[in-house]
């Protein structure tokens, strides 16, 4: 059953790997960067579908696009969604994690991880691929502001190479996700290559210098430190909580470290004011 339902989830994550408006940006060693969308940024930015040359819709192109709108919206109307196999078995998914140790093998078996690998490596070529991910309580009313950073690093042969996670206080959501990815990408040998699975496209942005960093000014030269001696880093953006199992694992351990630090800290300050 566990198993069924880790394949269920990686077919979920390569399709998401597939589709086309996945944002993607490269750092190579001359330090181009692709910040557009991969295969339809040229078309979609020249000549949006449904146009004249003008930029605008003629009387024949506004009634034909009105006309596959509608006959869209009823096709959706008459095919109502009915849950499937691996919806219903979500829950049950969930209970059989309440009682395991939230190891990588727990969240996806070897032969999963391996269909994943050699998926990643056609699409991307990178010798390593890792998921990232940080959360912290922005709005934590005592102020301690404690977060939570993990990651999981993988090599190219399907093999775990790294699994780390740790938490701190005074720190932000933003760079917790910014200090997952450094630390994913610090830990490969130099010269080696890299794709960086994260749900932050805010740490895409600020990495790829598309625009002007006026926080975290410190991490982002940290990342282009390390960026340097490594041959390629690509980082590319994938949507959070839909049931990608490395993206899980990271979420479950970012959560966990933010509300362990949050703990520490509360009874830390518990026994300075008995004091």
């Amino acid at each position: 059953m566990v198993t069924s339902l880790r394949k269920a989830k990686t077919t979920q994550m390569l399709t998401a790997l597939g589709r086309t408006n996945s944002r993607v940006v490269c750092f190579g060693t001359n330090d181009c960067v692709d910040s557009g969308r991969m295969g339809i940024r040229v078309r979609a930015r020249t000549h949006p579908r449904g146009t004249s040359g003008s930029g605008r819709e003629s009387t024949c192109e506004r009634e034909n696009n009105y006309n596959t709108r509608g006959k869209m919206q009823e096709s959706k109307k008459a095919h109502k969604y009915t849950p499937t196999r691996t919806h219903e078995s979500t829950s049950s998914q969930a209970h059989t994690r309440e009682n395991c140790e939230h190891e990588v093998s727990d969240y996806i078996d070897q032969s999963s991880l391996t269909k994943m690998s050699q998926k990643i490596v056609k699409k991307f070529g990178c010798e390593y691929f890792a998921f990232t991910d940080g959360s912290c309580w922005n709005f934590d009313p005592l102020r301690f502001y404690c977060g939570g950073s993990a990651y999981v690093l993988v090599n190219n042969h399907a093999h775990v190479v790294k699994s780390m996670h740790k938490g701190f206080a005074k720190t932000t959501s933003n760079r917790m996700e910014m200090l997952a990815i450094i630390s994913a990408i610090a830990s490969i040998p130099e010269g080696s290559s890299i794709v960086v699975f994260t749900d932050s496209k805010y740490c895409i942005n600020a990495f790829s210098e598309d625009y002007p960093a006026r926080k975290n000014t410190d991490l982002i030269a940290l990342f282009g430190k390390y960026r340097k001696k490594l041959k390629k880093v690509l980082l590319c953006h994938v949507k959070g909580h839909i049931g990608i199992p490395l993206n899980e694992w990271c979420d479950y351990w970012s959560n966990f470290e933010y509300k362990a630090m949050y703990k520490k800290c509360k009874e830390f300050a518990s026994k300075s004011n008995s004091l």
